[in-house]
C-alpha cells in the first residue's frame, strides 16, 4: 500500500511539473534566433569531432596531407606528367576508390570504366570537385572529405552512413 501512494505522488508530481513546463514553454517559446543558434553550435560540434576523427586517421595512415579551407584533406602521391590545371567547366575524366574512415570499401568505378562529370556544375560529392581543381591529368591523390563535402548528415540511404567522412583513391585521368 506505501508503494503505491508514493508512486502516485511521484507520477502526480511529475505530471504537474511537466504541465509546468510545458506551460512555460508555450508562454517563452524558442526565438527563431535561439533555434539558430543552438542549430550552430550542433553543427560546430559535428565539425570539430569530424576534425579529430579525420585527423586521427591520417595521423594512423601517416600520410604527409594538406588542408583547404573548407576541411579537404588531400595528399597527391603520384603526379602526372600533364601540366594542365582543372577549371570550371570542364570535363573531368576520373577513376576512384571510395571507403569509411574504418576501411569498409563502399563504392568503386568499375574495372575498365571511367567517370565523367563536369567541374563545379555536376551532381558529385562537393570535395570531389574540389579536389580535381588541385590536379593535372595523370595525378593520383588521397582526398579525405568531411561529411559536408561528401553525403552530408543522412549518407546515401545505402552504403554511407549518416554524417560520414570519406576517404577517396582518385585518379585524374583527362580533362576536356
Amino acid at each position: 500500500m506505501r508503494v503505491r501512494v508514493i508512486l502516485f505522488l511521484v507520477l502526480a508530481l511529475a505530471s504537474m511539473s511537466c504541465e509546468s513546463c510545458q506551460r512555460d514553454t508555450q508562454k517563452r517559446g524558442l526565438t527563431q534566433k535561439e533555434m539558430d543558434d543552438k542549430l550552430l553550435e550542433l553543427n560546430r560540434q559535428f565539425v570539430q569531432e569530424d576534425k579529430a576523427m579525420i585527423a586521427a586517421y591520417i595521423q594512423e595512415k601517416e600520410w604527409p596531407t594538406s588542408s583547404t579551407g573548407t576541411g579537404l584533406q588531400y595528399w597527391i602521391y603520384e603526379e602526372g606528367k600533364d601540366t594542365t590545371k582543372a577549371k570550371e567547366g570542364m570535363t573531368a575524366r576520373i577513376r576512384f576508390a571510395m571507403q569509411l574512415l574504418d576501411g569498409t570499401e563502399v563504392y568503386q568505378t568499375p574495372e575498365g570504366e571511367v567517370q565523367d562529370f563536369v567541374i563545379a556544375h555536376a551532381d558529385v560529392e562537393t570535395g570531389i570537385h574540389e579536389i580535381v581543381l588541385l590536379m593535372t591529368p595523370g595525378d593520383r591523390a588521397k582526398a579525405i572529405l568531411p561529411p559536408h563535402l561528401a553525403y552530408g548528415l543522412t549518407g546515401d540511404m545505402a552504403k554511407i552512413p549518416l554524417q560520414s567522412a570519406l576517404v577517396y583513391d582518385i585518379q585524374l585521368l583527362a580533362l576536356k
